[in-house]
């Protein structure tokens, strides 16, 4: 692959055009053209740095609209990025409910409504990074994730802060030149009382990004 067509292939994955999040409808097939697709996203990941591919998401960058649904919100990073898009492959079930995916998690008695919030908080959140899918409610794998679970523990926590750009309030910060107005401006989409446990939820997102590039200078 030429570094133009590399530079091309992760502007399509920042631009949610490879639709590598949609629903795998067969975890199993660990080479379909889909779960390919990805692991050569992965690849084409792993040799640029993180500022680089900020560079290159500017290139062609056009701010995502955000709503209060798109500012993340959960209680424990690994389990919100690691560990629910891995149960949602490895329980080996398709239309995981959000209960289930708290019980799972927590492992521990809880009522069906701290399961119910926990699991729906969390997957969720792996949703927004592209590694598991949503909707109506229940949880099923994407390709991305299929093919991240494939990954050793070191590939997946040196490629994380890349792929929480894939989040659009996160990309939107580092593609506006960390325009912290412009952040406030989505907080205020949110009622007080909301406000405070999500802004430490974005701001551990963004740190993890933004703690990455400082280790590549």
């Amino acid at each position: 692959m030429t570094q133009e067509q590399s530079k091309k292939l992760i502007s399509l994955f920042y631009a949610h055009l490879l639709h590598v999040d949609e629903m795998c409808p067969d975890p199993e097939d660990k080479h379909s053209a889909m779960v390919n697709l990805c692991l050569s996203i992965f690849k084409e990941l792993k040799s640029y740095s993180v500022q680089e591919i900020i560079d290159i998401i500017k290139e062609d960058f056009v701010e995502y609209p955000i709503s209060s649904a798109d500012i993340t919100q959960f209680s424990d990073f690994d389990d919100a990025v690691y560990n629910a898009p891995y149960l949602t492959i490895a329980s080996r079930e398709s239309d995981i409910g959000f209960i289930q995916m708290g019980y799972m998690l927590l492992k521990s008695p809880k009522k069906d409504g701290a399961y119910f919030k926990y699991g729906e908080n969390h997957a969720k959140t792996a949703a927004q990074i592209g590694l598991c899918y949503v909707q109506r409610g229940k949880i099923n794998p994407s390709y991305l994730g299929v093919s991240f679970i494939t990954l050793s523990k070191e590939e997946q926590k040196e490629l994380m802060p890349k792929l929480l750009l894939y989040i659009p309030l996160i990309q939107n910060f580092y593609a506006l030149n960390r325009d912290t107005e412009r952040l406030q401006s989505y907080f205020s989409l949110l009622s007080e009382s909301t406000q405070a446990r999500r802004r430490s939820n974005v701001k551990t997102l963004i740190n993890c990004v933004g703690k990455y590039i400082d280790y590549e200078l």
